[in-house]
């Protein structure tokens, strides 16, 4: 006597999975839901790019009016609100790229021309980028670094990385605080540093500060708006260089990031 299975109603022939699909079925699903989400990325990509060009300009033109000799024909109250439009137009600017560069990542467009560059003008180009800020609140970027020594890597997207390192440490350190900038070489590999007395990052965040999905607006210790994709984006960009983003932090002790980049010659 044979005794049906009642929990098995699938077909286990040849070419079939366990729904009963064909295997061409499921890769022409499959090739269905790439192509979907290539073209949701294509999309982003030319929404982000067309929002960006006017806020280039409106960004600019702010910037242009709180110009000394245009500002002298204000009043206090116009120079404020013109104060508060620039500051507003700086994190809308930053979240649309953001955006777009992960929407650049995403659908694997980003163009790299990597050579040998040195460590020294990647930190001092990054940090050109954050000492307004960094002033502003009162924070010390100390560098340690002191030697030659090269890395293999986009010039452009190295720059961003470590750029986006530093804001963050000022970003989420206190008044007054103190940042360390410091290199060393770890094998084939070269490994900057940054290092804050920031606030820090409790353990369950810590777990998922590279995932992308989730992310909330973050604020600074200055309430600071940031878009939550930096570090995403940058561990991306680091990957993308042939190297790696790693962090250390714990709530009241600060941050400690590490870039690993392809040493150069």
């Amino acid at each position: 006597m044979t005794l049906d299975n009642p929990r098995h109603t699938g077909d286990n022939s040849p070419g079939k999975t366990a729904s009963g699909a064909s295997l061409e079925e499921m890769e022409e699903l499959v090739e269905s839901l790439r192509k979907e989400s290539q073209s949701k990325s294509n999309l982003l990509g030319i929404v982000t790019h067309d929002l960006l060009s006017p806020a280039t300009s409106i960004a600019g033109l702010t910037k242009l009016l709180l110009k000394p000799g245009a500002v002298s024909n204000l009043s206090e109250r116009q120079v404020n609100i013109l104060q508060t439009m620039d500051r507003a137009m700086d994190r809308y600017m930053e979240t649309l790229t953001n955006i777009m560069e992960l929407s650049r990542l995403i659908r694997g467009k980003v163009a790299l021309s990597p050579s040998n560059i040195s460590c020294e003008s990647v930190i001092e180009n990054a940090l050109a980028q954050v000492r307004a800020h960094a002033e502003e609140k009162g924070i010390v970027i100390q560098s340690e670094y002191k030697g030659k020594e090269k890395v293999f890597a986009d010039q452009d997207n190295a720059q961003r990385i470590f750029a986006r390192l530093l804001e963050n440490a000022v970003m989420f350190s206190p008044a007054g605080g103190r940042v360390v900038v410091a290199c060393r070489i770890e094998a084939d590999h070269i490994v900057m540093e940054v290092m804050d007395n920031g606030v820090g990052i409790e353990k369950e965040r810590l777990d998922r500060i590279f995932d992308i999905d989730g992310k909330k607006q973050t604020f600074g210790t200055s309430d600071e708006k940031g878009s939550g994709l930096g570090l995403c984006i940058a561990k991306r960009m680091a990957i993308l260089c042939g190297g790696d983003l790693t962090l250390d932090s714990a709530p009241g002790q600060g941050t400690e990031v590490r870039l690993k980049l392809p040493r150069g010659q």
